[in-house]
């Protein structure tokens, strides 16, 4: 059963980085604000759902660090006390990566980036490294033999990141149901396709979260039953 539920938590940890990406796309939505307050001033309920989108990827992104921490501390503390140097290299390169994220950024803020006008190169370093950063956490866990107690602990925040991310894809519909009835002229251009696209991802790490979660249940009431019988 331990065995499931750290795989079943690792799931919903790397869906909900590909759901993340996505919410960078309704995140921004508001932009210009030139644009964006007319609409919601008639309209404020466009605004209102749009705030459940942002929201609720907050939440999620905050059950995610305090589910996922205590996870990676006990891995890094047990891969000390083992002398595991494939795990600790592995959480090394994921330190490592953030920390040339953090520079970037740094750089960025305070406009020594002045190569990068389009941010194209930062979108791709953000890219990379949320890639080498995912894999390399998320493989770490797996050899990392975690106890029940950390896992149980991890496991209501990351339902309630599995909800957040429910919550949050129905707000997206509701929202394309909103300014398709009082701006259709908000689907212009790329938006069209763009909010699919976003959309489907979002449904489909959802779905990889859901699905994570019947697994932990389905192997909870297995090992419950073999200690009955």
């Amino acid at each position: 059963m331990l065995r499931t539920m750290r795989r079943s938590l690792i799931a919903i940890f790397c869906a909900f980085v590909f759901f993340g990406l996505a919410w960078l796309f309704f995140a921004r939505m508001n932009d210009p604000l030139s644009w964006w307050e007319p609409i919601v001033r008639l309209h404020p309920e466009i605004d209102t759902t749009f705030r459940v989108i942002v929201d609720a990827g907050y939440v999620a992104f905050l059950m995610i660090l305090l589910g996922g921490l205590p996870i990676i501390f006990v891995a890094v503390k047990q891969a000390f006390a083992a002398r595991r140097r494939d795990v600790l290299a592995l959480f090394g390169i994921a330190a490592l990566m953030v920390i040339v994220f953090a520079i970037v950024a740094v750089l960025v803020l305070t406009g020594h980036w002045g190569f990068d006008p389009n941010g194209g190169i930062f979108a791709l370093i953000f890219l990379a490294v949320l890639l080498v950063v995912t894999v390399a956490v998320a493989r770490a866990v797996i050899r990392s033999e975690l106890g029940q107690r950390v896992l149980r602990f991890a496991l209501i925040p990351f339902i309630i990141v599995t909800v957040a991310m429910g919550v949050a894809l129905a707000a997206t519909f509701v929202e394309a149901w909103l300014l398709s009835m009082y701006t259709p002229l908000a689907f212009t251009g790329t938006v069209t396709p763009d909010w699919v696209i976003a959309d489907v991802m979002m449904a489909g790490a959802t779905g990889v979260a859901v699905y994570a979660l019947w697994r932990v249940r389905r192997a909870r009431g297995g090992g419950m039953r073999t200690t009955a019988g």
